[in-house]
């Protein structure tokens, strides 16, 4: 038990590891409350995903739009963890898995935003 948490301590403080981990939260923490304060209590058909060509394309109910941090929170989980594997044998790539994690997670918040303000 003391070697896992020595192994979780010295992944944690990474100066690197932490604050894209700790960006990841932020972004997360976000758009978690971003979504829950512009939901609307209302069975309400919403549109989901829009394209310049054609307009909007897929049509669904307001709580789908919870798939966006779901899968963002599934993603970090998921590299976090692979990463965490990774790093007594290889910091570089446990760095960059992380990293990505948080690219993923611009794009991620970039699309929660623009979502509810095509429903708005």
């Amino acid at each position: 038990m003391g070697v896992l948490l020595y192994k979780i301590k010295r992944f944690g403080t990474n100066k690197w590891v932490f604050f894209n981990l700790l960006f990841v939260v932020l972004v997360q923490l976000f758009m978690w409350s971003y979504l829950f304060l512009n939901y609307k209590y209302y069975d309400a058909d919403t549109f989901l995903h829009y394209t310049v060509g054609i307009g909007v394309d897929l049509v669904g109910k307001r709580n789908q739009l919870f798939v966006i941090p779901l899968a963002g929170l599934t993603i970090a989980l998921v590299n976090s963890v692979i990463a965490y594997s990774v790093y007594e044998k290889n910091k570089i790539a446990s760095i960059f898995l992380e990293f990505f994690v948080s690219i993923t997670h611009l794009y991620l918040i970039i699309a929660t935003l623009l979502i509810v303000s095509l429903n708005v």
